[in-house]
């Protein structure tokens, strides 16, 4: 399921640590994997 969007729970959490210009795309990563979760 996430790999049409080029990112996974983990890896997001990793980019959130790392590289901090990544935040915004991380965070709407993170953002459709929880609307996923809640309509699945």
């Amino acid at each position: 399921r996430f790999q049409g969007l080029g990112c996974s729970p983990i890896k997001a959490v990793r980019e959130l640590g790392s590289e901090r210009r990544e935040t915004v795309r991380t965070l709407s990563c993170v953002g459709v994997w929880i609307l996923e979760e809640a309509l699945s």
